[in-house]
């Protein structure tokens, strides 16, 4: 395959809530409050907030995260929305891809990429052609070969696969994204691409695919249950199989469901579908009624977990579900999810929670990094969380936070 070289999501609250999509606005960025001001309650959870004149000054998402357990080092990176469209996107928020490091999974800082405000990946200025020139979004980040593990991995340095979805500046009608609504929407023909890194994280290379506009998912054929858009993929290796689990618009049900590619051995860059239908559609309970979207995968035990963000029936509400299967394509899910927004009126995480993230620490237990989001005008102002787990993910804690961000 041809790398192309150096180029540089959660959605507010679904497609079917774009209507009341609010205007972007840049907020302020994150800062720490004197100790005797500190309202840990309120910000419990928050490691990362939008900033201005950095990637996702105006919202972040899917923050990926690596534990590099011999060097007591994180790496997370993230996409986010800032002032870089050069066309009416969706209201996602996805742009660019920027970078963040930490010594302790919570305090991070931003690290600096060679792209416009910092970003190690953008939109595709080189090729006209291409599926990825309006916005990207990030999925994974993986080795670029062997066992995908539980992100905690022994060193940094190894060659390392980005799996990316991203749109072009064609339009899609608001009624095939399951919208009630006349006109249509540019960049939402998502498909997933595959970026490529010698090891630093920073510098990545795309790989074109073997489709024509370069991707290495794309969406289904005419009348195919995925027809409409594939997006925000995750990696899992199952019984030696690397899986990629993807997001898309049931076209059949109106509902958001999760799809699989697996990858055609050895090369871990051609994929095919294995399966004609959604590989997992939720469990039909209140808090993932509207379906399913961003999930992570991860075996503990004789068993693979997932961790998926459920949408109510009203299309509004996020929360984060657990499901587990045997074999990575049949999963039963819990009835109730296992993580929730906020209930405090001030909580910076209190609209929504996406997003999930697992990565497991050194003395076994597991964080999740998610999305959250506040109540009200600033539901679209997006930052990042962790939480702290020590029963398998079953329940989870909010990690004490010292930053405050208040968007307007």
């Amino acid at each position: 395959p041809r790398c192309t070289g150096y180029m540089g999501s959660i959605l507010v609250a679904t497609m079917a809530c774009a209507l009341g999509a609010q205007a972007w606005l840049a907020p302020p960025g994150p800062r720490t409050r004197p100790a005797q001001q500190r309202c840990r309650a309120a910000n419990d959870g928050l490691v990362l907030a939008p900033t201005a004149g950095l990637v996702g000054e105006k919202a972040l998402g899917s923050p990926v995260v690596h534990h590099y357990a011999g060097e007591s080092e994180w790496v997370m990176w993230f996409h986010g929305r800032g002032g870089e469209a050069k066309c009416a996107l969706p209201p996602l928020s996805t742009g660019r891809v920027g970078m963040a490091s930490s010594k302790d999974g919570t305090r991070w800082e931003r690290v600096e990429g060679i792209g416009e405000g910092g970003c190690v990946l953008r939109e595709n200025s080189e090729e006209w052609w291409s599926f990825d020139t309006a916005h990207v979004g990030l999925g994974d980040v993986v080795p670029l070969s062997g066992d995908v593990g539980d992100r905690r991995y022994e060193r940094r340095g190894q060659p390392m696969a980005m799996f990316y979805f991203a749109g072009s500046e064609s339009e899609t009608e608001w009624s095939e994204l399951g919208v009630d609504r006349d006109g249509s929407v540019p960049a939402m023909d998502l498909r997933i691409g595959l970026a490529m890194s010698q090891g630093d994280g920073r510098l990545w290379g795309r790989v074109e695919g073997e489709f024509p506009t370069g991707e290495v998912v794309s969406s289904g054929d005419a009348g195919a249950w995925d027809s409409t858009y594939v997006g925000w993929p995750s990696v899992a290796t199952v019984d030696g199989e690397r899986y990629v689990y993807y997001q898309a618009l049931d076209r059949r049900t109106r509902r958001h469901a999760t799809g699989l590619a697996a990858a055609v051995a050895p090369d871990a860059i051609r994929f095919e579908k294995p399966l004609d239908r959604p590989v997992f559609e939720g469990g039909g309970a209140a808090f993932d009624a509207g379906g399913v979207s961003r999930r992570c995968v991860r075996k503990l035990g004789d068993l693979y977990y997932m961790w998926y963000e459920g949408l109510g029936a009203d299309r509004a509400t996020h929360a984060v579900g657990l499901a587990t299967s045997p074999d990575g394509l049949d999963w039963t899910p819990l009835p109730d999810p296992v993580f929730r927004p906020s209930d405090r009126d001030d909580a910076w995480d209190n609209a929504l929670v996406s997003s999930p993230y697992v990565v497991r620490l050194d003395d076994e237990t597991l964080r999740m990094f998610y999305v959250g989001a506040p109540q009200g005008l600033s539901r679209s102002r997006m930052a990042i969380g962790a939480a702290d787990s020590t029963d398998n993910g079953l329940s989870w804690t909010r990690v004490p936070s010292d930053l405050d961000y208040a968007p307007p």
